[in-house]
């Protein structure tokens, strides 16, 4: 019997483990399977999540208890207009806890979305809706592979999510961007107070430009656009902290962005860094962008100190700005200049400026011109290869010209120098940009102004005068010189010059012992410059015994002198060098007078010798009585 009841009970233990396995084998199945949801419950789905403006379309819905709620290819649709979708996401999952008796706001366990892509903001309606209540939700996490928010790319989001009747808060919210490069990561909060009718929140992290110019775009914030074009060559992604607060009712929004740019470029000028608080506040009206404060320096450490501010108005730049950057990178900083231009404006160490007032934008039909105005100090440089020490002056910009004004300066020897020079530039077209210069020299060294002409000269010597130069800034500038001025020399050594030691050598060839009366030591000269030959019927060098006068053409270009030279004794301006010069006029006129032809540097003395000059006196009667022919 005992072994009976043990055969019986070794079948019972048998039964009860194959009813376990199978319960177990049950369970797993029903756990695995996956059931689509029958088109009745999808169509009322599609209802629930359609309103009066939209309707939704869900091309499968799946469950099971291992993925809980699945729906795939989700899209919504504006009604009464035709379209793209508003939104479309490939797959919604929805984990939910199915255990009895649990809170209806606990059975969401977490969300997950695949690819979603929202193209554009919703149109705007007619007349605001009123919201419904919203169902209340304990916190779950949110999480979304592959999206693109109105132009913002992500490749994975991670969030918790928790809803009241009339709030939404999204927290912990962390975003990773796309960059093959580096991995960028933004973290931040998001909150919706449907009955204050705002959206606010925040947001750090690192970013390119490229990744927030969608936002941007979307604010409609044209000004910041503009500015953040301009940063190029980008090394690093940029840090930044970000606060927005929008008011859904009026459209009015308020964000202020906290950036960090490294080493870049902005139009094309080398930055080392830029650091400022970017606000972007709009209205229904317009949009204004500030920039304030506002702290950089270029790549040869020239700092930048200011405040720029977007006007849309007139969709100009307001600016305030101080700065010790070279005057060519600024300018081309304002986007006033054309590569290469304003070169000769040059530096031994960066001048100071600072300027304030508006500058139009070149990219928009802006409805202002360029008004700058300010304050500009040089402690060492050239302007048009004229050297100065410790140069001040007003600056002004009006539009499409550049005037510093009141310019004073000290050239290296100790020589006063005043003045103003203007540019004009060409409206941002390919022409170049033209100079006008007025500078009035006071004791200024004569070796000073040579270098400036790039004539050697180490002899001693003072020049003063006044000197109006003026052509285009560009490869062909001698070519088109043009202006006039008058000039005079005093304790120099004139006679020693090259261009003067041929008549020197001469004389003392010709007159032995002569060499120690020829000692011009003043002159003086008026000229005028057209299409870059200098011309001049005065120039006069006057010493002790000998003076000497000319007059004749110097090709700056092409460095070609064409003069004819006289020598005189004694000083002209004086009574005995009037005097003497009614004596031996005919004296002078044969015996002592030159042509000067050849370089600066080494120019040819030709004598004009007692024949020629016969020669020449006699062809002149029979010129003139030469009869007139007319050409045909």
């Amino acid at each position: 019997m005992w072994r009976l009841f043990k055969i019986i009970g070794s079948i019972l233990k048998g039964l009860l483990w194959l009813t376990v396995v199978l319960l177990v084998a049950c369970m797993a199945v029903l756990y695995l399977l996956e059931r689509g949801l029958p088109a009745p419950l999808l169509h009322r789905l599609e209802s629930a999540l359609s309103n009066e403006d939209r309707f939704v379309r869900i091309e499968r819905a799946t469950f099971s208890l291992k993925r809980g709620v699945q729906l795939h290819r989700v899209k919504a649709f504006p009604k009464r207009v035709a379209g793209q979708a508003l939104v479309s996401v490939d797959e919604i999952t929805v984990d939910l806890a199915l255990s009895p008796g649990l809170d209806a706001s606990k059975r969401i366990r977490g969300v997950t979305l695949k690819q979603v892509v929202l193209p554009d903001l919703p149109p705007e309606q007619e007349e605001s809706q009123e919201l419904p209540e919203l169902p209340v939700l304990a916190p779950f996490p949110l999480r979304v592979k592959q999206a693109d928010i109105l132009g913002i790319k992500a490749d994975y989001l991670t969030a918790t999510v928790a809803t009241s009747a009339m709030r939404v808060d999204v927290t912990e919210v962390v975003v990773y961007l796309p960059n093959p490069s580096f991995k960028l990561k933004v973290d931040g909060q998001v909150t919706i107070d449907l009955q204050a009718q705002r959206v606010y929140g925040r947001a750090q992290g690192q970013a390119f430009p490229d990744n927030l110019m969608p936002l941007f775009r979307i604010l409609k914030a044209r000004g910041a656009i503009e500015q953040i074009s301009c940063f190029t060559e980008i090394k690093r992604p940029v840090d930044a902290h970000y606060t927005f607060d929008v008011d859904t009712e009026t459209t009015d929004f308020a964000m202020r962005l906290d950036l960090d740019v490294g080493p870049c470029a902005y139009r094309t000028v080398p930055i080392a860094f830029a650091r400022g608080t970017l606000g972007i506040y709009g209205t229904n009206i317009y949009t204004s962008v500030v920039i304030d404060p506002l702290s950089a320096q270029t790549a040869d450490g020239a700092p930048i100190q200011g405040r720029l501010a977007y006007i849309e108005e007139v969709e100009g730049l307001k600016v305030e700005a101080d700065t010790t950057m070279h005057i060519p990178p600024l300018f081309t900083i304002i986007n006033i200049l054309n590569e290469g231009e304003l070169d000769c404006i040059r530096c031994a160490r960066p001048p100071t400026l600072s300027a304030r007032g508006i500058v139009a934008l070149s990219t928009t039909e802006s409805t202002v011109t360029n008004q700058l105005s300010g304050k500009v100090s040089f402690p060492a440089g050239s302007i048009l290869n004229f050297e100065a020490r410790e140069t001040t002056g007003d600056f002004t910009l009006a539009g499409y010209q550049a005037r510093f004004s009141n310019v004073r300066g000290t050239s290296p020897s100790g020589g006063a120098i005043t003045g103003e020079v203007t540019f004009d530039f060409p409206d941002y077209a390919a022409t170049a940009t033209v100079f006008n210069a007025a500078l009035d020299m006071r004791n200024v060294a004569l070796e000073e102004i040579s270098q400036a002409f790039n004539v050697t000269n180490d002899r001693a010597g003072q020049v003063s005068g006044k000197i109006q130069l003026n052509g285009p800034l560009d490869e062909r500038t001698i070519e088109h010189l043009a202006g006039e001025g008058h000039v005079t020399i005093r304790n120099g050594v004139i006679h020693r010059m090259k261009i003067f030691a041929g008549l020197t050598d001469y004389l003392t060839r010709t007159v032995p012992g002569i060499s120690s009366l020829v000692d011009q030591s003043s002159g003086s000269m008026d000229f005028t410059i057209r299409d870059g030959v200098l011309h001049t019927d005065n120039l006069l060098l006057e010493g002790n015994i000998f003076s000497i006068s000319g007059k004749g053409t110097y090709n700056i270009a092409t460095d070609k002198l064409d003069f004819t030279v006289r020598a005189n004794i004694f000083k002209q301006k004086t009574i005995a060098g009037r005097i003497s010069r009614l004596i031996t006029l005919p004296f002078t006129r044969l015996l002592l007078e030159f042509k000067v032809f050849g370089e600066l540097e080494n120019p040819d003395w030709s004598y004009v010798s007692i024949i020629e000059k016969i020669t020449e006196g006699l062809a002149k009667p029979e010129q003139a009585d030469a009869p007139k022919t007319e050409t045909p």
